[in-house]
């Protein structure tokens, strides 16, 4: 279970407790964090409509539950796109550890068909790329790399197809990254703590290239 899928369990019900859900719960902070907000919330709503019950109550009733309806709407607006794919992301990397170890460049008969797929390419001159796998990421094959240069090691998703408004930072769970709207997609772009991220950022904008 993601991020995305949790925080839509808890804001359907904040009281209900799954096993898969208490699993992810259990490991994720930010989604513990987003429960814990949406628990108060889901109490004043039923006692609000608990007192509607009683004549004498029926417009501090209406009232209160106008306010928490918006409360909550706030809580949703706040839990944007871009905060459950950063989580994903993250939640993501972690799964693949391996990645981080990576120090020989991938020879070029194993990167060039895992970024044809994609449609994607390197501009010349660009970094080795240390890591490179084809994974399953929110229902999509997306190209998985570690770029190296002298900024350090950095992992970058590809994501074909998926449109930012803006440029977005993000630091979850040790990491930090930046969400980096291209022409064809974003670049997801995230590393250990310490990373000067926005520089890398746009190091990899200039190393990958989104073909036609």
């Amino acid at each position: 279970m993601n991020c995305e899928s949790a925080r839509l369990l808890i804001g359907s019900d904040p009281r209900a407790l799954p096993e898969e859900l208490a699993e992810h719960v259990r490991d994720c902070e930010a989604c513990t964090q987003y429960r814990r907000e949406m628990l108060p919330l889901e109490q004043d709503l039923h006692r609000a409509l608990s007192l509607a019950r009683t004549a004498s109550y029926v417009r501090w009733a209406l009232a209160a539950s106008v306010l928490i309806t918006a409360g909550i709407a706030v809580v949703l607006l706040a839990l944007r796109p871009t905060d459950t794919l950063a989580a994903d992301l993250v939640a993501h990397v972690e799964a693949e550890p391996q990645s981080w170890s990576a120090q020989q460049p991938v020879a070029p008969p194993a990167l060039e068909p895992i970024l044809g797929r994609a449609g994607v390419r390197l501009a010349p001159g660009a970094g080795p790329v240390v890591y490179a796998r084809t994974c399953s990421f929110r229902g999509r094959w997306v190209p998985h790399l570690v770029l190296h240069s002298a900024l350090g090691s950095y992992t970058v998703l590809v994501l074909r197809g998926e449109r930012l408004a803006q440029r977005r930072e993000f630091s979850e769970e040790g990491y930090s990254g930046v969400l980096l709207p291209v022409a064809g997609g974003t670049l997801a772009v995230l590393g250990r703590r310490g990373l000067e991220t926005n520089a890398a950022a746009d190091e990899a904008g200039r190393s990958i290239q989104f073909l036609p």
